[in-house]
């Protein structure tokens, strides 16, 4: 993995914009995602409790519900 020392200097550009989500029309561009996040923590569930929950979000109801169902 790349440190401060090994990435190039960086320049940042704004751009105008017409249109986007954010305050004045902001946009965003090269965040993460995050839609790895919640099917790791719904794996993580199911491995720690053997049961599957299968919508979001994962609260303790839906995990008690799911582990009361017959299998």
């Amino acid at each position: 993995m790349p440190t401060m020392p090994d990435i190039p200097l960086l320049h940042t550009v704004l751009l105008a914009s017409e249109s986007g989500p954010g305050p004045y029309n902001a946009r965003g561009t090269g965040e993460n995602p995050l839609a790895p996040v919640a099917p790791a923590i719904a794996n993580a569930v199911a491995d720690a409790v053997g049961a599957r929950i299968q919508s979001l979000p994962i609260t303790a109801e839906k995990v008690f519900r799911a582990l009361a169902e017959p299998a």
